[in-house]
Formats: structure tokens, sequence, C-alpha cells
């Protein structure tokens, strides 16, 4: 996410900074093929609201072509910038020597990072905030449900039929109802009483409203029903009212989706997530406590399974088994399910798998067995952690005794950076049992807390290989860690890239001091031509499988935001990275590099139009993860490189236009993302097109970045912290 404002001139025949001084040559190709990608990096993040990505602010239009137009660009664009990168760091070493490097990109680079951490970051915080109250704006619904001249009197009768109906408050409900009372007005969300009442699971209010006459088939601002708003909340005993008075249980609402759809929906992390996310926005007081025994009652009055508990419903129903016998205990049931070709490693809704779940249930005997029929030992759930982080938090000491004899890796750390045996020396106390209690409801495991602390004890007995009584459990943090872990999990936002710049800059220079006494052979440049996808390409693949195997992406590499350095994130673009400074020092024109660049391109749009089907047929076997990463590395790698020989093609001599766009990329970079959110809110409720509304975005964005540019960043102090002094004219 990056157009790093760089010197682009260099000799091309400079190779160290000893060399002489020739006159230098501006490489107009490589501006353009920058600002290019700056531009896409507008349409990246425009695009998510219109997609089925998540995302802080969501279209009332989402499309699979969105969705797809996210996933092309992603797949290549920081690979190009990392390439970019490497071989403009060369560029500056072999002109001003590694302590000019080191300067250079403090001055433009870290500077212009942590400025923007203290500016551009809390600017973007508060546009998503704008950008939602924009989204939910209530200014249409009010227009469309309040007479003109009345908008005071009808808000605060309506209010109070909202409120009646909410707390199931019958006489009041009949009291507005005798004096007038619209019993269909809407709220800002353009929600009904009746809507409310359904939400709150007012049983004895959805009856009267509907005998009073509300509208049973009202829409909401999602075009939901009160029947599909029960179905959400779990609200059974009114939905059983609503069904019994005639509810269609067959509507959907704009995304496609029927009350009956959302009673079948298990209570996993993704419920979770979108019921507490919808709770904040609707100003609800949602027990989540209560939730998994709700959505139980609701999925009945639909004549559906319990879902909550691990049924057929939403499900394949042999795996859930196979997950509900090893969570219980069954030897028999589960070897008889594996033989019948069940998958050992099949997930549920929250990714665990049969070893997980015997992990957490501490269930040793099926332990060993599950790894005796080939369960992976060190596979990663929804939030990353293996079978013994799982053991670890569940305080599980025989199966963590089994799965540390059989191998497991105690140091590994999940999403949070955490470690099983870090987990296993967190003492019983509130912030753990409060912890265990919401992880125990979302996941449905009856915790037996009485004995938890002793099983606590015994765990990091386990784990430090020692009597139980001996060992006492303690905050493995040490005396300041908490604001070093703060430091580290700080978020940067889309700033990242600098700081993984910065990184890969520091990690290569004893590299680059290695290289400049090399002297390269005559065909050296066969090196860095595409030849050399034969062996960069498997390469990167490497670290793609690892990333996908983990869930951290579905097409193209995953990122980090995070202070903390992720060595995979890091080992990845550090590949580019280092194949971009030999490029500079092996091929300085780029003229082997870009050999063939149409059949490159070719090659990458047809590799992206069957890398789904490929990945499709690839599941479930041995290759499962190894295809899908072999495609997408190789779209990087000829996506970026195509690019590149493209960009040379076309735009090998000096444009004016390209040449502003180049200095104004990086002031672009960095202030576009706030813009991007208040557009999105913008136009969320617009009846246009996905295509048009992304095209008014984009357009709206870059106009007014490149205007401030003019008029704000290029004159001043900050445009020369970003790109350094224009120099004078000449006479």
């Amino acid at each position: 996410m990056t157009t790093l404002p760089v010197d682009t001139t260099a000799s091309p025949r400079s190779s160290s900074p000893s060399s002489g001084a020739p006159e230098s040559v501006r490489r107009h190709d490589l501006d353009a093929v920058r600002s290019f990608a700056m531009s896409l990096g507008v349409v990246l993040h425009a695009c998510l609201s219109l997609s089925f990505i998540p995302w802080p602010i969501t279209d009332e239009v989402r499309t699979e072509g969105m969705t797809g137009l996210f996933a092309f660009i992603h797949g290549f664009r920081m690979p190009l910038f990392f390439l970019l990168s490497g071989y403009f760091a060369v560029m500056l070493w072999q002109r001003r020597g590694a302590r000019g490097l080191i300067s250079h990109r403090v001055r433009r680079v870290l500077v212009p990072m942590v400025v923007a951490c203290f500016t551009i970051l809390p600017l973007m915080k508060w546009s998503v905030g704008e950008g939602l109250a924009l989204r939910y704006a209530p200014e249409a619904s009010r227009a469309s449900s309040t007479p003109r001249g009345t908008e005071g009197l009808a808000t605060n009768s309506n209010r109070d039929l909202w409120s009646a109906a909410r707390a199931g408050d019958l006489q009041r409900l009949r009291a507005l109802d005798v004096e007038g009372q619209d019993l269909s007005a809407r709220d800002d969300f353009q929600l009904t009483a009746l809507h409310w009442a359904a939400t709150e699971d007012q049983a004895a209010a959805c009856e009267l409203l509907v005998e009073l006459g509300a509208d049973l088939e009202a829409r909401d601002g999602s075009a939901s029903t009160p029947l599909i708003s029960g179905a959400f909340w779990g609200s059974a005993a009114a939905c059983e009212v609503l069904l019994a008075r005639g509810a269609d249980p067959e509507a959907r609402n704009q995304d496609g989706t029927r009350a009956v759809d959302l009673a079948r929906w298990p209570w996993a992390e993704d419920r979770l997530v979108a019921t507490t996310f919808v709770a904040g926005l609707i100003r609800f007081d949602l027990d989540l406590a209560a939730m998994p025994a709700r959505v139980r009652a609701t999925a009945s009055v639909f004549d559906l399974e319990d879902v909550a508990g691990g049924s057929e419903v939403g499900a394949r129903g042999a795996e859930l088994d196979l997950w509900a016998a090893a969570r219980a205990g069954d030897r028999e049931r589960v070897e008889a399910l594996i033989a019948a070709g069940e998958d050992v490693n099949a997930r549920d809704d929250l990714k665990l798998t049969a070893l997980h779940w015997a992990a957490t249930a501490d269930q040793p005997e099926v332990c060993e067995l599950l790894l005796d029929l080939g369960a992976d030992l060190e596979i990663r759930d929804g939030s990353q952690g293996t079978p013994l982080n799982s053991a670890a938090f569940w305080a599980a000491p025989e199966a963590s005794r089994v799965l540390l004899a059989r191998g497991a890796d105690p140091g590994v750390r999940n999403r949070d950076g955490t470690s099983p045996v870090e987990l296993s020396r967190w003492p019983w106390g509130d912030e753990r049992k409060g912890l265990t209690q919401l992880v125990a409801s979302l996941v449905q495991y009856d915790v037996d807390l009485g004995v938890m602390p002793d099983r606590v004890r015994r765990t990091a007995a386990v784990f430090a290989g020692a009597p139980s009584e001996s060992v006492e459990v303690l905050d493995p943090s040490p005396p300041g860690s908490g604001l070093l872990e703060e430091l580290a999990d700080f978020d940067l936002g889309h700033l990242w890239f600098l700081w993984y710049l910065m990184g890969l800059l520091v990690l290569s220079l004893p590299v680059f001091a290695i290289a400049a006494r090399w002297t390269p052979a005559s065909n050296s440049a066969l090196y860095v031509s595409p030849l050399a996808l034969i062996a960069v390409v498997p390469l990167t693949a490497t670290f793609q499988a690892i990333m996908l195997h983990r869930g951290l992406t579905f097409f193209g590499p995953s990122t980090s935001s995070a202070l903390a350095f992720d060595p995979l994130v890091l080992a990845y673009y550090g590949v580019f990275f280092l194949f971009g400074a030999a490029v500079r020092g092996l091929d300085p024109d780029t003229r082997s590099l870009t050999r063939g660049w149409p059949a490159m391109l070719a090659v990458a749009i047809v590799i992206f139009l069957t890398a789904g089907a490929a990945a499709e047929s690839a599941k479930g076997g041995e290759l499962e993860a190894l295809i899908p990463a072999v495609m997408q590395a190789a779209f990087a790698w000829t996506m970026t490189l195509g690019l590149i020989g493209l960009s040379a093609k076309l735009f090998h001599r000096e444009r004016a236009w390209v040449r502003y766009l180049s200095d104004a990329s990086y002031w672009i970079y960095l202030a576009h993302l706030p813009l991007v959110f208040l557009l999105q809110g913008a136009v969320a409720r617009w009846e246009l097109p996905a295509w048009q509304k992304l095209g008014v975005m984009v357009t709206a964005c870059l106009a007014a970045l490149l205007l401030t540019y003019a008029l704000l960043i290029r004159p001043t102090p900050i445009g020369w912290m970003l790109n350094g002094r224009r120099p004078a004219r000449r006479a």
C-alpha cells in the first residue's frame, strides 16, 4: 500500500558508491507503474464496502464482482511495491552509500510514518464513525414515515411507541392506539414497533400489535420483516406468535436471507460477531450468555433440530458427530467414523477439529487415537490456536501430557501472540474466569468452573515437568511487559508497509554490503530474467501455502498491521524486496526482466480466472493448499513483471502528468483511507449499480487528494518531508 518518494534518477551503469558520477537518467516508466499502483490503492479500499469481505462500512449493494476485483488487485499490488522498493534501495545505495540510504529512508519513510500515526490514524478512526453515521443517517426514514410539518410531535409519540413495544407494555400500546398513533411508524433504522417487540421477544406485545393492525410483513432498513428480526435475535416466543399469525418464513431480506435460514444459523463466532455489531449499532442491550439457549429454542419453533448444540442443521451431520464423539471421549465412535471415510481434520464453524475438541474436553485416549489416525498435531483453529493451545486454555492436564509427548510445540503462538506454555501459567483469577465463561458460551462448552483451579495447577505442572504440588501458577509476564505488549500490538493500519520496508532495509544492509564486492558475470542478467520465476515462484508459494493453511487469507498474501513484525509476512515480501534489489544490480534497465511481458500478463489473467476452480477441485486432497498457493504466487510474479514491462513500453519518455502523479502519490497513499470511509458511508444507500458507486468514490477521492496536494502539501514543509525540496527552476 505505498507509493514511496524515491529519487528515480540514476545511471544504469552505476554499480557501487564509489562509481563515477555519470549523468543521471530518470526512470519515467517506474514512476508510471508506481502512480498506477497508487490509484489502485484507492480502488482496492473503496470496493471493500461493495464486496462480501468484512469491512467496517457495508453498502446496500454488494456483489461478487467487487470481491473478485479486490482479490485481483490485492494479489499483486503489494508484491509489486516491495519489488520496486528493493530496486530503489540499491539505487540509492549506489548513489549515496549506506549512510545516505539510511538517512534518506529515515527522513522519507520513518518520520512520515510516525507523524501519520498521530494524525492520519486518529482521523481514520473518526472517519469510520462518521461514515457509519452517514450510512445509517435517519433523515430518509424520517421523511418517509413522518408528515411534513409534524416531525417534532411525531418523534416524541413514536419513541413512546417503540419503547412500549420493547418493554412489552401492553397498556401503553393500547393507549397509543386509542390516541391514533401509527403502529407502523419507523425509527431511524426503519424498525417498527413490531420489529422491536420481536427483537426483545415480547410475544404478548407482538400478539397485541398484530391485533391492532400492525403490518406483519413490514420491512426495516435491511428489508427484514419482524419474523426475520425475531429469528436473528433468537426470539423463540415472538417467532411462534408471528408464525401463528401468518408471517411468511420464506420472505427474504436484502441479503437474500430468510427467517428459517437465521433460525438454523449455529451460535458460533461469525454469529456472535454479527450479533454484537448490530446490537451496538441499534443500541440493543444484548445478553450474550442467554443467546445459545435462545438460538436452540428458536430453531425448535421452526421445526429444526438443535443447531446450537451441534446438530445436522447448517453443517455436515457426520462431521458434527465426529466432533461430538471426540468431545465425549467416545473412542469407538471416533474410530468408526474415520474408518467410514470422515476427514480426521475436518473443522466445525469455529475451525475446531476433533483433536481440538478432544484436547478441550481433556480426553487423552481420544487424542492418542486421533493422532494415530493422522490428525494434524499443529492444525490451527479460527483464532490460530493449535490443539495444545486449546488444552492449555481449558486446563486439560492429561490431554496436554499426550500432545507434548507426541511432539506438540509449546511455544507456538496463536493470533493474540499467546503460546500454550504461557496459557498454562495463567493464574485462575477473575480475568481468566471471565474469559473462560465467555468462550465457553461461544463454543457451547459446558465447563465446570469449580474444578478449574485444580486443573489449572495440574496443567501448569505438566508443562513445567514437575509435581503439581510444587508448581506455583504465576502470571508469566515480567514487570513492565504490559506496556511492551501494548506497543507490540499497536495497529499501524495501512501504514504497515512503511514499517516493514524499514525492517527489510535494515535486514538487507549486510546483503547489500556483500553484493557490492561482487563483480557480476556477463550473463548475470539471466538471474533476474523471467527464467528466475522457476526459483522464486516455488519459494514464494511455500510462504503462501502457510498463509492459506492458517486461514490468514483467501487469495494473495496476508498482511500484518501490528508493530511487532510477523516473520511469515516479512519473509514473503522479503523475497520480492531482495529480487528487486538484485534487478537493480544485475539488470538496471530491466530489459531482461520484462522480456515477454505480454505473455506474462496473459498468463496472469488465465491464472486468476482459473484459480478458484483449481482450488475447489483440490479440496480434500493432498494438494489442497499447494495448488492454490502455487497459482497465487505465480499470479503475483507474472502480474508484477508484466506491469513493469507494460509501463516500460508505454512510458519510457517523460510525461508531465505522470511526473506530477508520482510526486503526489505518497500523499495519496497516506491520506486516502479517511476520505474513502466517508465516501463509502455517503453512497451506501444510493440506488446505483456497484460499479457506478465505485467510480464516484474513486473519482471524488482522487480529485480531493490531488487538489489538497497542489494547494496544501506540495508547496509546504509537509511536501518537503514527503518528497524533498523541489529544485529551483533554471533561468
